[in-house]
């Protein structure tokens, strides 16, 4: 399932599915139909296989993955305290990832400095050309299990632009206290980071730092 087809927007934002495995088959909705009419039997017949066609027509329609459908069906027979099933309580089964955007990822880590911006727990995805921000602790491992090369890539290369950004603003805050050594190092260190952000390296560094492979 790819990640267009498992990103859910609406007027509070986005989600991701972390169901990412292989769309559920004939059998795997048959297998669970088998175990919901067991465990919640209807007294007719006739509704129960009309329930159960659309239930299965509605889990299609939704895109149920094979792991999702299983775990759909063990939620409900674990937890659903009501004799009549109701296909909403099924559909509604999920398991999902906020998704942040840019502009609320820097709210996140409060300021705009790469380092400030690399320490923040948040992993990037590119999603029809769209820049969104996911959790590490939603997902540490579905989004970039199938692009493990990839991320080992781009880790290092935001590592290697926030280390390189430390380094430049380290010299330039040196530079600016041997020129006027009644600057206070967090003056001088300050001012480095204003002077360094107007920099040709600084917008280098930024476009290596957001590199971001597109995920399919």
């Amino acid at each position: 399932m790819s990640l267009p087809q498992r990103l859910l927007k609406s007027d509070n934002g986005a989600k991701l599915s972390l169901y990412n495995d292989d769309k559920a088959t004939d059998d795997d909705f048959k297998q669970a139909v088998q175990k919901l009419s067991a465990a919640f039997p209807f007294e007719n017949a006739q509704k129960s296989a009309i329930f159960f066609a659309l239930l299965v027509e509605r889990m299609q329609d939704n895109g149920f993955t094979v792991q999702r459908t299983k775990d759909a069906v063990n939620w409900i027979i674990d937890n659903f305290h009501y004799k009549q099933l109701s296909i909403a309580d099924i559909i509604a089964f999920d398991k999902q990832a906020n998704l942040y955007t840019y502009g609320q990822y820097l709210a996140a880590s409060d300021k705009d400095d790469l380092t400030l911006m690399y320490d923040a727990k948040l992993n990037p995805v590119a999603i029809n050309g769209v820049y969104y921000y996911v959790k590490i602790s939603d997902d540490p491992h579905s989004i970039f299990a199938h692009r493990a090369a990839q991320k080992k890539q781009w880790d290092k290369n935001r590592r290697e632009a926030c280390e390189s950004v430390e380094k430049h603003i380290q010299e330039l805050t040196e530079r600016l206290k041997a020129d006027n050594p009644a600057l206070s190092y967090t003056a001088a260190a300050a001012q480095a980071k204003i002077d360094f952000r107007k920099t040709a390296k600084f917008a280098e560094l930024l476009n290596l730092y957001n590199q971001i492979p597109e995920i399919k």
